[in-house]
């Protein structure tokens, strides 16, 4: 449960878009467990990744 707040929180901190090398050094995650937790926050409609060409998440 603390990764997804730290996650969150990472993204809520940067004004509600985060680039996902800022997120993953926040979450201190390695890539593919960030990939993993980006899809589930997803799925579970608590974020939206935006395919822009910055690659931000809110």
């Amino acid at each position: 449960m603390k990764i997804y707040v730290d996650i969150l929180e990472s993204i809520r901190k940067e004004g509600g878009k985060a680039r996902f090398t800022k997120i993953l050094y926040s979450a201190n995650l390695s890539y593919h467990r960030l990939q993993k937790y980006l899809t589930q926050l997803e799925e579970k409609g608590l974020l939206t990744k935006l395919k822009d060409a910055e690659s931000d998440i809110t």
